[in-house]
């Protein structure tokens, strides 16, 4: 039988013998359509004429599937099955002679997948069996598929995918994408950089956006994920406007930007890198081990747990930061250019993982330069000077475009002249509820994560002498106090006479001025440090803020309290060390106790306060760093120590020392010192320091949570 299975494209129904359609008259062509060979003939129920029927029934329930046991709906055929090469006509039934996707349960000839020859585009006609045929669950007659849809037939279903059938059981609970009318301008371009995007993702598609530099590839794929919403129209996910889902969205979302490798702390092992991944982002799980070497055996990273990150290539880094998105089971990826920097076997092995992925019923958007490998996309998504040129088989593209390679596309792509072939189909507008994602860490987890995260990167280092933990805590403090002994040993000896001066006041100045500088010098860059892609996101990512934050200032304030007793300690040994002076044989002795430890611990905390809220008010920590010495010589000019305001009279001295008592750290420090030095009543002065410490306190950490709040927000163009 070679009769022709004819389909007017215009009307959608099938046309008879005659070829023509008895709707709008047109003539089909018999080149598009593919032909019968040795079956049956099922012309009698092609050729209807009719349009599909009206849906006034719910889709199919899914039955299970016993292994052995013949049940209505049971998949004979194993699944995926491939289109062969060339191939037209795929039907779907129960007769091994009629059938190349045998279910039992189904008509002899359930329905038919068509190729139009033309328009490269696959169709599913239900052959009029006493069984319905659904997609996407409404019943339907004729209907045009697109990668990701669901046929439903005899209580089962199965997802189309361009090339292939697969069960489409695990495309139940997955994500779809729809964006709508999508612009993007800059002020002082003349041309927006996205100019009406439209385009639809469904569950299980596995997408490549194509095109040239500057396109736009990167700005729609972060608007999508919502680091920024600068931009008009819509971004629906499972048919909700993705802004009001959220909380929902990042827990079922994973996005991997170009510059992963910022993401990832290069001074821990990779199994430390997943340990604190895991505090931050999942809750404790029995199976914590075995996701973890599956994970890493997928993506080529078994027997490397013990690597440091820093000593991995690009192509590593790139994928233990893709292994570390998977481990939040997300059920959409969006990945920007994951294949940069891989050489040609890695890059294979990482598309074809990314295609695995999709195949589990998961969505994947993937921007790519990698042209190699776009036969493995479901379809591709190319864009030109921010415009939808095409959307469809990757196949299609370069006969689309009537180009012989993909150089002469990009040349094509790049003059900006090109006519778009891309017809913008209806918006689905049906809702369904989001997948849910595995629950999130605690607060207390998260906290414990970072702390954690925070230690380990503190403590590693290639050599122990130029460790952080020597520098902070021996080699910064020795260098201090070896400086302030010498200079306090002249100063106190009066060389005229041979009887000191005990200017203590001056003394525990300089030491509390000290361990500010260090306070807030160490502080000023740990937040603009860590404000790059990886660490931003992992707000984004649902993590809790507060407990970020939380962690940073009990870091800060331990790091703050081991500083002061190292200063204190080492203080003490070189205070009661003889300094010979050059002008007399007199030896000077200092007779400093443990208690200056708590001033000196008020001065540190006070510096690592100022610290955080410089580093969090500024954009580059180049700018962090150019701060903190214009506060340093305001707290020593204006402390009341070096420049006197005691003695002075009129408005600007009162005013001065004003300033001085009330606002700067190192006053109330020395104060404090010299009354523990003469023996006198502590408390006012202690009561004084604790007051002022507790004001830093709280209106530091207040800047600190506004402005890397909002620090971080235009970092990303939020």
């Amino acid at each position: 039988m070679k009769d022709p299975i004819l389909i007017c494209p215009h009307c959608l129904i099938a046309v008879k013998t005659d070829r023509k359609c008895p709707r709008c008259g047109r003539t089909v062509d018999l080149g598009e359509w593919p032909s019968l060979r040795n079956r049956e003939d099922i012309s009698p129920c092609l050729s209807t004429g009719l349009d599909a029927p009206e849906c006034d029934g719910g889709p199919y329930r899914l039955r299970s599937i016993l292994p052995g046991k013949s049940v209505p709906g049971m998949l004979r055929t194993v699944l995926p099955f491939e289109f062969a090469y060339g191939k037209s006509c795929v039907c779907i039934g129960s007769s091994a002679l009629l059938a190349d996707v045998i279910v039992e349960g189904a008509a002899p000839l359930q329905a038919v997948l068509l190729l139009n020859r033309k328009t490269k585009k696959w169709w599913l006609l239900d052959c009029g069996s006493e069984f319905e045929t659904t997609v996407n669950g409404e019943r339907i007659r004729l209907h045009e598929l697109q990668s990701g849809d669901r046929i439903g037939l005899v209580g089962m279903f199965l997802a189309f995918r361009g090339d292939r059938l697969e069960s489409g059981d695990i495309t139940a609970q997955g994500v779809s994408l729809t964006v709508r009318n999508m612009t993007f301008k800059v002020v002082g371009r003349s041309t927006p950089i996205l100019d009406r995007v439209s385009f639809t993702v469904r569950p299980g598609e596995f997408i490549g956006v194509l095109g040239g530099s500057g396109c736009g590839k990167s700005s729609l794929v972060q608007r999508i994920i919502g680091l920024s919403n600068e931009y008009t129209g819509e971004v629906l996910v499972n048919g909700h406007d993705r802004q009001e889902v959220e909380t929902e969205f990042r827990a079922a979302t994973a996005y991997l930007p170009q510059n992963v490798d910022q993401s990832l702390h290069e001074s821990l092992t990779l199994e430390d890198e997943i340990s604190c991944f895991r505090s931050l982002h999942l809750r404790p799980s029995p199976d914590d081990v075995r996701e973890n070497e599956d994970c890493l055996a997928a993506l080529g990273l078994s027997g490397r747990e013990q690597s440091r990150i820093g000593n991995l290539s690009g192509g590593e880094k790139r994928r233990v930061g893709i292994a570390l998105a998977l481990l939040r089971k997300p059920q959409l990826m969006l990945l920007d250019e994951p294949g940069a920097g891989l050489d040609p076997a890695s890059e294979w092995t990482l598309m074809r993982h990314l295609k695995g992925i999709a195949s589990q019923g998961r969505t994947v958007l993937c921007v790519t330069h990698l042209l190699e490998h776009a036969d493995l996309f479901d379809k591709v998504l190319v864009l030109s000077c921010g415009r939808v040129v095409y959307f469809g088989p990757a196949e299609g593209v370069l006969p689309t475009f009537q180009v012989k390679n993909w150089s002469e596309l990009y040349h094509l792509l790049s003059s900006g002249d090109v006519e778009s072939h891309y017809e913008l189909p209806a918006v689905d507008r049906t809702c369904s509820d989001l997948p849910q994602g595995p629950a999130s860490a605690s607060f207390g987890q998260v906290v414990k994560g970072y702390w954690s995260r925070f230690k380990k990167e503190f403590l590693f280092s290639r050599s122990f002498w130029s460790s952080q933990p020597v520098v902070f805590w021996l080699w910064q403090p020795l260098g201090l106090v070896v400086g302030l002994r010498l200079a306090c040993a002249y100063y106190f000896q009066m060389c005229n006479g041979g009887k000191p001066v005990n200017d203590i006041e001056m003394l525990g100045f300089c030491a509390a001025l000290s361990v500010f500088w260090t306070g807030i010098n160490n502080a000023s860059r740990d937040l603009v440090r860590e404000r790059v892609p990886g660490r931003c996101l992992e707000r984004l990512n649902n993590v809790s803020y507060r407990g970020y934050l939380t962690s940073r200032s009990m870091w800060m304030l331990g790091m703050c309290l081991v500083e002061a007793l190292s200063f204190t300690l080492l203080l003490c040994i070189a205070g009661a060390i003889p300094v010979p002076l050059v002008c007399s044989d007199y030896v000077n002795r200092l007779a400093i106790g443990p208690l200056w430890f708590i001033p000196l611990a008020a001065s540190s905390i006070t510096g690592g306060l100022w610290g955080m809220a410089v580093s969090s008010i500024s954009k580059k920590e180049i700018g962090a760093v150019s701060i903190v010495p214009n506060l340093a010589i305001l707290a020593l000019l204006f402390s009341n120590a070096i420049v006197r305001f005691d003695d002075g009279s009129g408005a600007y001295f009162g005013l001065a020392k004003t300033l001085a008592v009330t606002f700067m750290p190192c006053h109330w420090s020395a104060q404090l010192i010299e009354h523990i030095q003469a023996g006198t009543a502590l408390l006012p002065d202690l009561w004084y320091l604790l007051a002022q410490l507790g004001a830093y306190l709280v209106v530091s950490l207040a800047l600190v949570w506004h402005f890397q709040k909002t620090r971080e927000k235009e970092w990303n163009g939020r």
